[in-house]
């Protein structure tokens, strides 16, 4: 059976989470529970025989840029089934049951970041199309330093000096930078509000500065030791090198991971673009505009809870 979370479910959908996503400390699974998680926006598939959820998936709001308008979108997030009820066509099930509410809530596409590279045909074959890039670069802090002209013992001024950006300052400034951008993934300030707040409990720090109206922020998390990775890296043109000469100073790391988008033109000689998110019409309709976006132009998600 196939219906929306009800109360007394929790534990279990927690357990489907931990047994699906082992690599998710617990501390993140809590925050999302307590912080984001609406059973109303919840689809589960109940057992028949032991009565209990096997498989979820979570609905969030969110919205896109589509031909200079903000059109809403439901971002699909956490899809799990346990591995002993795999194989029979669950997910595919459920994803039906997000289309039709998507549908209900006027919602115009169903976007989703798949949990592997394997994953990306799986959801081909629930109409998704591979839209959302990435540019995925890897340096070292020598490669940082040599780029941004980043030098420890000069005092820093102006555009070079870390600022203190708000939650809401950091909402306002992506929105600023991204939003008149086709195919652009936009949050609420409470959906950034928890994608900071899930990153501090996974021990990542944000990292930003401002010079007037100019700004830049960095999601910066530990990975293996030595190593960090930058899963959100935005500023405004021209802010890029004292943004990196920030977190340079914000970590001692001696190897980076940047998730940066495509646009990027500070990065647009490194590292590879790469498959990231993808998109469904809940009419299932081709997205084709999106779809032929190129160059500098390729939607970007960003944020996306992955």
């Amino acid at each position: 059976m196939i219906t929306l979370a009800k109360d007394g479910m929790r534990g279990d959908l927690e357990r489907i989470w931990r047994s699906c996503f082992p690599e998710d400390p617990p501390e993140y699974v809590k925050y999302f529970f307590d912080n984001r998680y609406n059973p109303n926006a919840c689809v589960v598939y109940i057992d028949d025989e032991g009565g209990r959820p096997v498989s979820m998936l979570h609905m969030l709001d969110a919205t896109i840029t589509e031909d200079s308008e903000v059109v809403p979108v439901q971002y699909i997030y956490a899809a799990a089934t346990r591995a002993d009820h795999r194989g029979r066509g669950i997910m595919h099930r459920l994803m039906e049951y997000a289309r039709r509410y998507a549908v209900a809530k006027r919602q115009k596409y169903m976007v989703l970041v798949p949990g592997s590279r394997e994953l990306f045909r799986f959801y081909e074959k629930m109409g998704f199309y591979r839209c959302f890039k990435v540019r995925s670069v890897y340096m070292t802090r020598d490669d940082l330093i040599k780029l941004s002209g980043y030098n420890k013992n000069k005092t820093s001024r102006g555009a070079e000096r870390p600022a203190m950006l708000s939650v809401s300052d950091i909402a306002s400034v992506r929105r600023d930078i991204l939003v008149d951008r086709e195919g652009f993934i936009g949050w609420d300030a409470q959906a950034v509000k928890y994608a900071a707040g899930v990153h501090s409990v996974s021990n990542g720090s944000i990292v930003t500065v401002a010079d007037g109206s100019d700004a830049g922020y960095a999601f910066v998390r530990p990975d293996t030791p030595g190593s960090v990775q930058i899963t959100e890296f935005i500023a405004h043109s021209g802010f890029d090198k004292a943004l990196v000469k920030a977190v340079l100073d914000a970590c001692d790391a001696q190897r980076f991971e940047l998730r940066v988008p495509v646009f990027d033109e500070f990065f647009s000689t490194f590292g590879e673009i790469i498959d990231y998110g993808m998109i469904r019409h809940v009419a299932d309709k081709k997205p084709v505009g999106l779809l032929t976006l190129t160059g500098s132009h390729i939607p970007y998600i960003g944020l996306a809870l992955d």
